[in-house]
C-alpha cells in the first residue's frame, strides 16, 4: 500500500477484528450497559429474573408557534402585482409532560414574548429532567449500588438534555428561535441542518448550569406527508376527532 503522497501523512493500521457499526447502542450509554450485561433481548438472549428493562425517556417538552403574514415588499405593473410577505410569530405555547401535564402560553401582547418562552423552558426542564432520573430504572440502580461513577455521570448528563419537541419546526419554528438563542446568556451548543431546516438545536444557557435544551422536529421520524393530525393519533394514542387540534 502506499503512503499519502499528501503534506500530511498518516499510516494506516487495520484492526484485527472488524467492529460492528452500531451507532444506537455505542452512543446510548444506558442501552450500550443492557446489552452488555444481558439486560436487553435485543438480540433474541433470555432475560433472567433480575433484569433492568430498558425503558423509554418519559418526561419532554413540546411547543408550536402560531403566525401571520407580514408585508415586506409590494411591487406594482399595469397587469399584476406582487406582493411579498414573510412570517411573523403572533404567540408560542409549550407543554410540560411528566407524571402531569402543564402548559404555558405567550404572545405578542407581552414585551419580549420570545425570551420569555425561553427562559420558562430551562426553568421547567430542571423538572422533567428530575423526572426522568427519578423513573429510570438503570439509574437508581447503579446509584444505589455506587457500581460505576463515570457511567452514573453519563447517564445524568444524558438526562439533563431535555427534549424540546416541535412538529415541522426545522422550517418554521426554528428561524425564530435562532436570533434570540444567541442572546440573554444562552448560546447554541450543536445544530444539525441548514439555514433553510435546521433539524436539531442544542443550547445552554450561564444561569441554569447543567441543563440543555435539544430542540427537535418530530417530522425527522415520521414518513414523507405525515399531518400533525395523523401523527397524534397513530403515536399519541389519540383517536377521537375532536382531541385533535
Amino acid at each position: 500500500m502506499e503512503f499519502c503522497k499528501g503534506a500530511e501523512k498518516k499510516k494506516l493500521h487495520l484492526a484485527h477484528k472488524s467492529l460492528i457499526y452500531c451507532t444506537h447502542i455505542t452512543r446510548n450509554p444506558i442501552l450500550q450497559y443492557l446489552v452488555a450485561y444481558g439486560h436487553t433481548n435485543i438480540f433474541g438472549n433470555k432475560l433472567h429474573e433480575n433484569s433492568i428493562h430498558f425503558t423509554p425517556t418519559l418526561g419532554y417538552i413540546t411547543y408550536d408557534f402560531e403566525t401571520m403574514d407580514e408585508i415586506a415588499e409590494t411591487s406594482e405593473t399595469t397587469q399584476t402585482t406582487t406582493v411579498l410577505a414573510k412570517l411573523k410569530p403572533l404567540s408560542v405555547a409549550m407543554t410540560v409532560s411528566t407524571n402531569t401535564t402543564e402548559s404555558f402560553y405567550f404572545d405578542i401582547r407581552e414585551e419580549n414574548f420570545i425570551d420569555k418562552f425561553i427562559e420558562k423552558l430551562f426553568e421547567q426542564a430542571k423538572s422533567v429532567a428530575e423526572y426522568n432520573i427519578k423513573n429510570n430504572a438503570l439509574y437508581q440502580h447503579l446509584h444505589k449500588t455506587n457500581t460505576s461513577e463515570a457511567l452514573i455521570k453519563k447517564i445524568y448528563q444524558r438526562f439533563h438534555t431535555v427534549k424540546v419537541i416541535g412538529f415541522n419546526s426545522a422550517r418554521f419554528d426554528s428561524h425564530f428561535l435562532m436570533e434570540h438563542l444567541w442572546m440573554n446568556g444562552n448560546s447554541i451548543q450543536k445544530s444539525i441542518g441548514s439555514a433553510g431546516a435546521m433539524k436539531m438545536i442544542r443550547v445552554v444557557n450561564e444561569s441554569h448550569k447543567g441543563i440543555r435544551l435539544c430542540f427537535i422536529d418530530a417530522m425527522n421520524f415520521c414518513a414523507p406527508g405525515t399531518t400533525l393530525k395523523k401523527m397524534a393519533k397513530e403515536f399519541g394514542g389519540v383517536h377521537r376527532e375532536e382531541q385533535v387540534h
